[in-house]
Order: C-alpha cells, then sequence, then structure tokens
C-alpha cells in the first residue's frame, strides 16, 4: 500500500468512526472538523503547552456509551489515540490539550451522577462529571466535609484526585479509597475499597496482595468512569491566619512555620505565596503572605492561637480571620 492509499484508507477509517460516534452519544454531543485546514476548540489552554491537532470531540452520557466508544475503537482503529477529560478545568496539568496528534477527546461532564453519600462513614460514590461545587452544596449543614481545593467550584473531584493535586486539607489522593475503571478492552472493573451492599466494613484501599488504585491515577491504562472519595469530618470551629512577612524574613519563617507544622498545631496545608501573588492580596512588593488554619473544638482553637501569638512576639502584624 502506497501513501495515498493509506491516507484514503485512515480517511475513511476515521469517517467510519465519526459515523458510529454519532450513532453512540448522538449528533449533539459530537464536534468533528469540517475539513482537513480546520481545527477544533478545546477552551483556554491554561497550561501553555504546545496545542495538538484533534480529529473529534465526543461527551458520552452514560458508563454504557463510554464503552460502547472503547469497543469501537478497538474494532475500526487501535492505534488512533483517545485522551479522556473529566471536566477541562485541569488548569496547570494541561488543560484540555491531548498529549498526541490526532486524538480524539472523549470529555466526561455529562457523567454527574453522585450515586451515593453516607455521611456516618465518610464517603460518596461521585462520576467524573461532579464538581467541588455539587458535592459541597450536598454536603452544607452536614458533619462532613470535601477536602476541596483553592480552584474553581466547578472543577471536577474525581479528575483533581486523578491528576493527585492538593486540597486544602492534605493531598487530593489521600481521599481516594476506590476507582471505577474501564479497561482498554473494554471490561468494567472496581479496585481499592468499596462499601460491602450488606455490612459496614473498615477502609481498605490496598486489600488483599498488589494494590492496583494508583496504578490509575496519572496514567492512560484505563477511563476511570466512577471513584469512591472521602469525606472529613467538619471541625467545630476554624480559623485562619493571615499573616505577612519581609522577603528578607523568608528562612525564618520557614522554620517557625515548618516546627509549628511538626507539631500538628496547623490544619490543612500551609501556603506561603510569592512576592507577585502577595502583591494581588493587597500586601507589599517585597512582603510573602501565609495562610494558617486552626481547627478543632473551641478550646483547641483558641489555645492554639494563643501560642501562635507568643511565638510571633507581635501581635499586631498578624490578622486573622475567624469561621
Amino acid at each position: 500500500m502506497d501513501i495515498i492509499e493509506k491516507k484514503q484508507s485512515d480517511v475513511c477509517s476515521l469517517n467510519n468512526i465519526i459515523l458510529e460516534l454519532k450513532n453512540i452519544v448522538g449528533e449533539a454531543y459530537i464536534q468533528i472538523k469540517f475539513n482537513e485546514m480546520s481545527t477544533l476548540t478545546l477552551g483556554r489552554n491554561v497550561s501553555l503547552f504546545s496545542p495538538k491537532n484533534v480529529n473529534a470531540i465526543v461527551k458520552p452520557g452514560s458508563i454504557n456509551e463510554v464503552v460502547q466508544i472503547v469497543h469501537l475503537m478497538n474494532k475500526n482503529n487501535p492505534k488512533l489515540g483517545l485522551h479522556i477529560v473529566s471536566s477541562g478545568y485541569n488548569w496547570g496539568l494541561g488543560s484540555k490539550e491531548p498529549v498526541s496528534e490526532n486524538a480524539i477527546i472523549i470529555i466526561l461532564d455529562r457523567l454527574t451522577e453522585i450515586r451515593e453519600i453516607n455521611i456516618e462513614n465518610g464517603w460518596a460514590i461521585i462520576e467524573p462529571g461532579v464538581t467541588q461545587l455539587n458535592l459541597v452544596k450536598l454536603l452544607k449543614d452536614s458533619s462532613r466535609m470535601l477536602n476541596v481545593t483553592a480552584s474553581s467550584g466547578h472543577t471536577s473531584v474525581v479528575g483533581n484526585i486523578l491528576e493527585r493535586g492538593v486540597g486544602l486539607r492534605r493531598q487530593r489522593t489521600d481521599d481516594l479509597l476506590g476507582l471505577e475503571v474501564i479497561t482498554p478492552d473494554g471490561e468494567k472493573i472496581k479496585v481499592g475499597w468499596w462499601p460491602h451492599a450488606e455490612r459496614d466494613t473498615a477502609f481498605n484501599t490496598f486489600g488483599h496482595g498488589p494494590s492496583l488504585l494508583h496504578l490509575y491515577t496519572q496514567s492512560n491504562l484505563g477511563i476511570i468512569t466512577g471513584a469512591v472519595v472521602r469525606l472529613l469530618p467538619r471541625p467545630q470551629k476554624q480559623t485562619v491566619l493571615h499573616l505577612r512577612f519581609l522577603r528578607k524574613k523568608l528562612l525564618g519563617a520557614v522554620n517557625l512555620f515548618r516546627d509549628w507544622y511538626a507539631q500538628e498545631m496547623v490544619s490543612g496545608v500551609l501556603k506561603i505565596y510569592d512576592t507577585v501573588s502577595t502583591e494581588s492580596y493587597g500586601g507589599s512588593v517585597d512582603e510573602h503572605l501565609t495562610l494558617i488554619c486552626v481547627s478543632g473544638n473551641h478550646k483547641k482553637v483558641e489555645a492554639t492561637i494563643s501560642i501562635f501569638l507568643y511565638c510571633l512576639k507581635k501581635p499586631k502584624t498578624v490578622e486573622y480571620l475567624q469561621k
């Protein structure tokens, strides 16, 4: 087969795939190029990675449609890449941009079911289209809360966990209990811990033998269509200290904060902003801003704040916001 024949064969194969994709998800949920010279818009490329040519953007509306897409690709052209996106707001980690040319983008933002929430035991089963805002609203006024990130409320909880994002309380991978995966051959499997249908069981993400759970974080070994995530206990009280200090004091401040963190006086992730970010928050050009969260019962929070103020020796430089 010469080059021209091969190119014509590839075009025919792609056209057949596009036609079958329309039958699977419906014409309203697929975007294709009008001609060879046109391009598809994936939205803002916040990461500023080199944009790639994209053959189609597909939005399946069910797990079954995802399975059908995988079977379709295996039947027609296994070398044509699929690039999977949850909500597409993966800012700083690639946005929606694929890693290879001529991929078909699968966006899972229509998979928005919160299948189950267990407030007492602290877990939820969610799909990739569920956003931080969706879950936070459901947990309002309950005894549990989500380990949110400082990003948009419209970001995918599952997507951020799979990219090993950082929450305000801890690493998002620490919130991951179990995954539902569509394998490259179209089989649906579950790995990690999943709730038992007949009785409560303790969290055991590793199970017996080799653990497969984190084989699917930051990998292309399967399509994630569901996850079990932890819900954290909601503290009785929470206080956030806003500390600003001069750039030349950075080393001393870091050493002080490291000691506080080692003694478990800080709740969650301690953030130190650079001087540019600090200026945008109202600080001076030569200052750093630090946000330190303290939470727990009322007595613990008040005692910890008192210790912080004593260590700083200059209480008037401390701004703290009670929440």
